[in-house]
């Protein structure tokens, strides 16, 4: 098989993870093994078109745009990119926010007890 890279980078995320779909290959690959239950119409010309795409069939573009109109139609959350370098300021920035949530939560708890106790409220 032929990769037939796309000319935009596709993450997918599924389970809390942003997965990098750079090629025909690897759309088809994903569309087989990782595909949610959602299985509908769009799910199966993508398919297709993958397939078409590395038998020389269709082009690059049509497979990766099936592949996002499928990734619509089953509610997948997924993100086009310019690049891998723009995918990757996407997964670092995603994690700084993540981060930052953490670092404040924490620090709400910890002003919690004392908050309790101005208001007059016992911690049980």
């Amino acid at each position: 098989m032929n990769s037939m890279s796309w000319d935009r980078l596709v993450s997918v995320k599924i389970a809390d993870e942003w997965l990098p779909i750079r090629d025909c290959e690897a759309g088809w690959t994903f569309l087989q093994e990782r595909w949610p239950r959602v299985r509908g119409a769009s799910y199966r010309r993508a398919v297709a078109t993958c397939e078409a795409a590395l038998a020389g069939e269709v082009t690059a573009v049509a497979a990766r745009a099936a592949f996002v109109v499928a990734a619509m139609e089953a509610g997948l959350q997924f993100s086009l990119h310019r690049d891998e370098f723009d995918f990757l300021e996407q997964k670092i920035a995603s994690v700084a926010r993540e981060s930052a949530r953490e670092e404040q939560n924490a620090l709400d708890d910890q002003d919690m007890p004392m908050v309790r106790s101005q208001a007059g409220l016992s911690g049980t």
